[in-house]
Protein backbone atom coordinates (compact mmCIF):
# COMPACT_ATOMS: atom_id res chain seq x y z
CA UNK A 1 0.00 0.00 0.00
CA UNK A 2 2.73 2.52 0.62
CA UNK A 3 4.18 2.38 -3.42
CA UNK A 4 0.44 3.20 -4.52
CA UNK A 5 1.48 6.88 -5.06
CA UNK A 6 5.07 5.85 -6.07
CA UNK A 7 4.82 6.90 -9.75
CA UNK A 8 2.67 9.99 -9.45
CA UNK A 9 1.63 13.03 -6.78
CA UNK A 10 0.93 12.02 -3.07
CA UNK A 11 -3.21 12.63 -2.83
CA UNK A 12 -1.82 15.51 -0.15
CA UNK A 13 0.71 17.29 -2.35
CA UNK A 14 -0.74 20.34 -3.33
CA UNK A 15 -0.21 20.46 -7.27
CA UNK A 16 0.13 24.06 -7.85
CA UNK A 17 3.63 23.01 -5.67
CA UNK A 18 4.51 20.18 -7.42
CA UNK A 19 4.41 22.30 -10.63
CA UNK A 20 6.52 25.19 -9.63
CA UNK A 21 9.00 22.59 -8.23
CA UNK A 22 9.04 20.99 -11.87
CA UNK A 23 9.34 24.60 -13.65
CA UNK A 24 12.31 25.49 -11.11
CA UNK A 25 13.94 22.11 -12.40
CA UNK A 26 13.36 22.62 -15.94
CA UNK A 27 14.89 26.42 -15.84
CA UNK A 28 18.17 24.48 -13.47
CA UNK A 29 18.50 22.51 -16.62
CA UNK A 30 17.92 24.73 -19.81
CA UNK A 31 20.75 26.53 -17.44
CA UNK A 32 23.20 23.89 -17.69
CA UNK A 33 22.01 22.82 -20.95
CA UNK A 34 23.31 27.04 -21.93
CA UNK A 35 26.38 26.49 -20.21
CA UNK A 36 27.21 23.50 -21.56
CA UNK A 37 26.92 24.60 -25.18
CA UNK A 38 29.16 27.77 -23.88
CA UNK A 39 32.20 25.33 -23.06
CA UNK A 40 31.80 22.85 -26.22
CA UNK A 41 31.89 26.09 -28.49
CA UNK A 42 34.82 27.38 -26.48
CA UNK A 43 36.94 24.42 -26.61
CA UNK A 44 35.64 23.92 -30.05
CA UNK A 45 37.06 27.35 -31.34
CA UNK A 46 40.38 26.93 -29.08
CA UNK A 47 41.34 23.23 -30.52
CA UNK A 48 40.52 25.33 -34.16
CA UNK A 49 43.15 28.13 -33.08
CA UNK A 50 45.49 26.07 -31.79
CA UNK A 51 48.39 24.93 -34.25
CA UNK A 52 51.29 22.49 -33.06
CA UNK A 53 54.59 23.23 -33.02
CA UNK A 54 55.09 20.37 -35.41
CA UNK A 55 52.79 21.55 -38.35
CA UNK A 56 54.19 25.38 -37.84
CA UNK A 57 57.43 23.91 -38.96
CA UNK A 58 56.30 22.29 -41.83
CA UNK A 59 54.15 24.98 -43.01
CA UNK A 60 57.81 27.17 -42.59
CA UNK A 61 59.58 24.66 -44.89
CA UNK A 62 57.25 24.71 -47.60
CA UNK A 63 57.22 28.66 -47.44
CA UNK A 64 61.04 28.40 -47.51
CA UNK A 65 61.12 25.43 -50.59
CA UNK A 66 62.99 22.68 -48.49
Amino acid sequence: MYCRFESGIHPRENVVDVVCTLKDHIESLDDHRQLLETVRSEMFHSEISHVSPVTTQLQNLEKSGI
